[in-house]
């Protein structure tokens, strides 16, 4: 039996009770007198504006996972921190103005409504700052947890701001995170002063530098000392015999990607990976430790320790290994001390007398770069500690957590030696470490030569480096695109094929490309001749003057193995390695540039290359064609260049006939092999984040590089063929992936609106915008080789994106 119905004689909607009818009829009925004070929003019950009115009590925070916030500020925030607000009502800058007004409209959460009156985020309330720049939240909570602050006024609004944010732990995650890092390494810095002051061997006035370099220190542990250390520290002979059947007989083998190698015994480390193998070790480095301040005879673990050296301030270090040197480092004998200086020659063979030069006295003036103490901070606090040491043996662990102690020194330091325009020996010596170009070695030449320098000295270029940027012109030498902004190899490779294409729409013409790459550029800088460039740029003369006495009588030793070679002092070039040997290089061949119009000069770096537009014959007669046996060959002094049909230029595959079927060929034959280890991890359960991050990094990348550039010459069969990797890809990492289509569309826009904003970058000039201000001029081509090249691809793709966008 069916239930009667009672309907609505409004909307016809029916119920089943008569009181859900009653309380459905007041919807159309009742009159909204309750009225939100924020939004002037109207409600029939007062229920329901309570429960709207949480919604303006709570802040709408973005999230990067779940739990935590987004640090990065939002297009709102960046929009109001270029135009600051000035905060001028008094009622935000008297405190109980202040509150009073906030708890009329905060609710429970007052303290959102209070207005911040200092800072880029001026006039904007708390809950306005954690919806759109909590990241900049997070550093001035944190810098006032540490320093605190003495003004009354400002005082109040952090404290209020702190107490604000405590209500929300996706925002205070990140400054407990942060707290706790710095309480951390306070702690561990107090414990390592009271321990070291404590001993009874400790003395105030000597001088202590102590390095540590354990380089695969697991796989060095012997298992003797490891059971040793065990019974030592107490642990129960059941525990000692458990390890030792673990270890004892154990076989390892080699997995790589031709096979499997065969079984074999490893009789000394641990096992890395294994998740006893941290605990073990550190059980063995604290016996180690107690036995050196023990003054003991040192035990056999100290053969996995690779340096320990310890000098008092009386003695001085003569360059020699000490006793514990050759114990610590049983490889120390091995290596061949008369190549080591052979190499040192070779290397050095690029130096020239340079000529007397008038000495320039540096004048205390305005134009002396003086650097300020948090600059300083920055760069050592911005120290990859994984980078190698240099001759000073001070590794970038310790400058980085040290950099608040530091600054001030270095900075002293660092702006006498600006002042002086004169460069400390011991910050300018280097130490080159001959890298093999390839595997076979023939000779000397063989060797890539590359300068370990101090990481203070790299902190210290960094500095002047920016200093000279600014100083520059960006207008200065357009073409070249290595260490520049906005520059790439995409850039140079797009330039010099813009040049040539353009010139080849002509009937006859012809282009010559001259690939030039110098030896050992870095290493032929002339001191004189740049300094005399750097004069004519108008730098400083403090500057140009501390980069000659950086360039001039630097100590150079080669190490091979465990043996250096003696110093050579050079004042010829740069050490490849250091922070300002690309810059100075880009300003030593700055005038480089072509002479006649029909050639273009494109460089990155020392690869140079020059584009000759030749102009065809206008009198052959009709129907006859020049051929590529007909061009003369180019001779330079006296030798014949050699011709290429293919040249791998910036990573990229060019043919003479400038198609991309070798530059593809290669392409699909690398992205191939990667398939292999993207279905090994898939075999192996890896997630599907993980799988995507791999196929990102070692089969996309190589797929799109300079995709700009080639994608659109290549032929339909070529990318078919490309594509299919990417499907292959989609079926084992179990999601879609994005077309090559797709991303070189996108980066063909991204790298438009790149070059638009940039006016000194070449290619500025072909972007064009007509009259109505709403597409850009397309290229006039006449040939689709040339309208499937970069810039007229650009602008289509460009002009597509702003009529989608309308």
């Amino acid at each position: 039996m069916e239930r009667p119905g009672h309907q609505c004689s409004v909307c016809n909607k029916t119920f089943t009770e008569k009181s859900n009818l009653t309380k459905h009829r007041k919807n159309h009925f009742a009159k909204e007198n309750w009225v939100c004070d924020v939004c002037s929003k109207s409600f029939t019950t007062k229920s329901s504006l309570n429960i709207h009115q949480k919604q303006h009590q709570y802040p709408h925070i973005c999230l990067y996972r779940r739990g935590e916030a987004r640090l990065q500020c939002t297009d709102a925030a960046k929009s109001v921190a270029q135009v600051p607000s000035k905060v001028e009502d008094p009622t935000w800058l008297d405190p109980k103005k202040a509150e009073a007004a906030a708890k009329i409209s905060g609710g429970e959460l007052w303290k959102g409504q209070l207005v911040i009156t200092f800072g880029k985020y001026a006039g904007q309330t708390f809950r306005w700052l954690l919806e759109n720049d909590v990241g900049w939240l997070v550093r001035l909570l944190f810098e006032y947890c540490q320093k605190g602050e003495k003004n009354e006024l400002l005082m109040w609004q952090k404290e209020r701001l702190l107490e604000y944010a405590r209500e929300f732990p996706p925002v205070t995650l990140h400054l407990d995170r942060r707290l706790k890092k710095q309480q951390s390494k306070k702690e561990t810095a107090e414990s390592t002063i009271s321990e070291v002051q404590q001993h009874p061997n400790y003395a105030s006035d000597a001088e202590l530098l102590a390095a540590a370099d354990l380089e695969k220190a697991c796989d060095r542990v012997p298992r003797e000392e490891l059971c040793y250390c065990m019974r030592k520290s107490g642990v129960t002979e059941k525990y000692v015999g458990a390890v030792q059947d673990m270890y004892e007989g154990c076989k390892t083998v080699v997995r790589c990607v031709v096979g499997v190698t065969e079984e074999f015994k490893v009789e000394v480390g641990l096992h890395q990976g294994s998740a006893l193998s941290p605990f073990l070790f550190a059980m063995v480095m604290d016996r180690l430790t107690d036995e050196v301040f023990s003054k003991k005879s040192l035990s056999p673990a100290q053969m996995f320790a690779v340096v320990v050296c310890v000098y008092p301030k009386a003695c001085q270090h003569t360059g020699e290994p000490t006793d514990i040197d050759n114990k610590t480092n049983p490889g120390a004998a091995e290596g061949d001390p008369a190549l080591a200086e052979e190499l040192n020659i070779f290397f050095a063979r690029f130096e020239v007398t340079a000529p007397e030069a008038q000495q320039h006295h540096a004048a205390h003036s305005s134009t002396v770069l003086t650097l300020e103490e948090h600059e300083v901070r920055r760069s050592l606090r911005a120290v990859n500690s994984r980078k190698a040491t240099g001759p000073d043996g001070v590794p970038g662990r310790v400058l980085r957590d040290c950099a608040d102690q530091l600054a001030g020194i270095f900075t002293r330091i660092f702006n006498r030696s600006l002042a002086q325009s004169t460069v400390p020996p011991c910050l300018k010596s280097s130490v080159i470490v001959p890298v093999p170009k390839k595997p076979h070695i023939s000779g000397l030449n063989d060797y890539r030569p590359v300068a370990l320098t101090p990481v203070v000295m790299k902190c210290f270029e960094k500095l002047v480096r920016s200093h000279i940027t600014s100083a520059l012109p960006r207008s200065l030498d357009p073409h070249q695109f290595a260490y520049r902004a906005n520059r790439s190899t995409e850039d140079a490779v797009a330039t010099a094929l813009h040049a040539a294409l353009s010139h080849l729409e002509g009937q006859g013409n012809y282009v010559r490309m001259l690939f030039v790459d110098f030896s050992s550029a870095f290493n032929t800088i002339l001191p004189h001749r740049l300094v005399t460039k750097l004069r004519d740029l108008g730098l400083p003369q403090t500057t140009y003057m501390w980069i000659n006495s950086f360039l001039s009588d630097r100590k150079q030793r080669v190490r091979l193995g465990h043996h250096t070679s003696p110093a050579l002092s050079l004042s010829t070039g740069s050490p490849q390695g250091c922070v300002l040997s690309p810059l100075l290089y880009s300003l030593y061949t700055h005038d480089c540039s072509p002479v006649h119009q029909s050639n273009t000069i494109v460089k990155f770096a020392d690869d140079t290359t020059v584009v000759g537009l030749i102009y065809g014959v206008t009198s052959l007669p009709t129907g006859t064609r020049k051929k590529r046996s007909d061009i003369p060959p180019l001779n330079i002094s006296g030798q014949s260049v050699e011709r290429v049909t293919n040249f791998r230029f910036l990573g990229v595959n060019i043919e003479d006939n400038l198609t991309w079927s070798a530059n593809t060929s290669e392409l699909l034959k690398k992205s191939q092999h990667r398939l292999y280890f993207l279905r090994t991890l898939r075999k192996n359960n890896i997630t599907q984040r993980l799988l995507i991050c791999f196929y990102r990094a070692t089969i996309e990348s190589i797929m799109t590089y300079c995709i700009c550039i080639w994608y659109a010459s290549s032929t339909a069969a070529q990318r078919n063929a490309l594509q299919g990797v990417i499907k292959t890809a989609q079926k084992i990492v179990g999601c879609p992936l994005p077309t090559l289509e797709d991303l070189h569309r996108l980066r063909c826009v991204k790298k438009a609106h790149n070059i638009i904003k940039d006016t000194s970058h070449p290619g500025h000039p072909l972007f064009e915008l007509l009259p109505s201000g709403k597409r850009y001029r397309s290229i006039r081509t006449r040939t689709n080789r040339f309208m499937h090249s970069f810039y007229p691809t650009a602008i289509t793709c460009l002009n597509a994106a702003k009529a989608k966008a309308r």
